[in-house]
């Protein structure tokens, strides 16, 4: 940049000069001079450092390596935690809509190898933030078992052991009363002593299993049914007091809830169907087991003994889920709830149950309701009035189409 000349001048003397302390017109101009020329001095110093940073400005960026400093910026800011309160805001900000976050943000994806860590995470803080987990649809890796509930988690893909109760989606529930139909139909001419206590729905044949218990020992009888006809009728079997039951259309048994009576007390056994002759038995940490109910979507079996349980399709233990003795909160005055049985409609669990007069041995209401397997909390209820005094809701079991009886 070009600099500024200092100031040159030449005065011509004109006599006389002043005679007092003032300055001559020749003393002034000599000390604008020296004035001008400081100026001019300084603004050609500042030229030279303009011109310095000119030069510095238009060739930084030939000699800069622009990624190795983004690189090194990043680095302290994800040393210093400034990089993840970006990214967590950002998420924060734009990943949750409506409540709803997508669980890839928590790692939940296809080609992850396994996502059980990843999604028990993710459903934790939906727990403690109030929001709720999305899965995207797709095949996931998932190596172990998770139960929760459908306000924490909406998958639309396929995830294995991933059990969710959910809202029980009917137009409601068809009720039968066997003893419509007289006990002769199933039993033949030998009914004296038996009583009616549980059923499965068979879906490859689509016929019935009605179990009918005597009271006076463990024995009791089968029937198979298919609308109301008999299709095979066993005689006296060792099934205890058969409280609950139900059919795996993949082994082909049916499995009965002995309870604690007869030979197999405290087991699970299975019977054939055709032939009606047990095939299978284990038992249960010698417990007496009042329900039984199979997930087909899922492969796992539930067991009512006074928790419920969740075991896998060889009978092991996946997971205790709960004590879901809550019905008292729903009970009319005088009245106590009585625990009956337990069912699965498709992936739903559903529990059946009466409120019985306190004073009297009369049933006043049929209770079902759905189980949050989150908080081991009654998820939905419904309550019907009794038929008469002396009828029980001893089951409740899926059909081929809704409704559900």
């Amino acid at each position: 940049m070009a600099k500024i000349e200092n100031f040159r001048f030449w005065c011509q003397k004109v006599l006389p000069l002043v005679y007092d302390d003032s300055l001559s017109y020749y003393e002034l101009l000599n000390k604008m001079v020296i004035y001008l020329n400081k100026t001019i001095d300084a603004v050609n110093q500042n030229t030279d450092a303009m011109s310095e940073l000119y030069k510095f400005v238009h060739t930084y960026f030939d000699n800069l390596d622009v990624q190795e400093e983004i690189n090194n910026k990043l680095d302290n800011m994800a040393a210093d935690g400034t990089l993840d309160r970006i990214i967590e805001n950002y998420i924060n900000e734009l990943a949750i809509v409506n409540g709803v976050i997508n669980g890839k943000f928590f790692g939940i994806t296809t080609d992850n190898e396994d996502v059980h860590n990843d999604l028990n995470t993710a459903i934790s803080r939906a727990k403690t933030d109030g929001y709720k987990i999305y899965i995207e649809p797709g095949s996931y890796n998932n190596s172990d078992w998770i139960f929760t509930d459908d306000t924490i988690v909406d998958c639309r893909g396929s995830v294995p052991k991933l059990v969710i109760s959910k809202k029980f989606d009917n137009n409601g529930f068809r009720r039968f009363m066997w003893n419509r139909f007289p006990f002769t139909r199933f039993l033949g001419d030998d009914i004296t002593g038996y009583s009616f206590q549980s059923a499965c729905y068979m879906p490859d044949s689509n016929n019935y299993c009605l179990l009918f218990r005597h009271t006076t020992s463990a024995n009791g009888k089968i029937v198979i049914v298919n609308t109301g006809f008999v299709v095979q009728r066993s005689g006296t079997l060792d099934i205890g007091h058969a409280n609950g039951c139900c059919y795996n259309p993949n082994t082909g048994l049916i499995y009965i809830a002995t309870g604690s009576e007869g030979a197999y007390a405290y087991n699970v056994i299975g019977v054939n169907p055709i032939s009606l002759e047990v095939e299978y038995q284990k038992s249960l940490n010698a417990q007496a087991i009042s329900g039984l109910a199979y997930d087909s979507v899922n492969n796992i079996y539930y067991v009512l003994t006074g928790n419920v349980t969740a075991y896998d399709s060889d009978f092991n233990l996946i997971k205790n889920i709960g004590h879901y003795n809550r019905m008292a909160n729903y009970c009319e005055p005088n009245s106590a709830y009585q625990s009956q049985s337990i069912g699965c409609v498709g992936s739903n669990l559903i529990f059946s149950s009466n409120q019985q007069q306190t004073d009297l041995r009369w049933y006043r209401r049929a209770n079902l309701n759905t189980f949050n397997f989150d908080n081991t909390q009654i998820k939905e209820y419904w309550t019907y009035r009794s038929f008469n005094h002396a009828d029980e809701l001893e089951m409740v079991c899926g059909s081929r189409r809704p409704p559900y009886h």
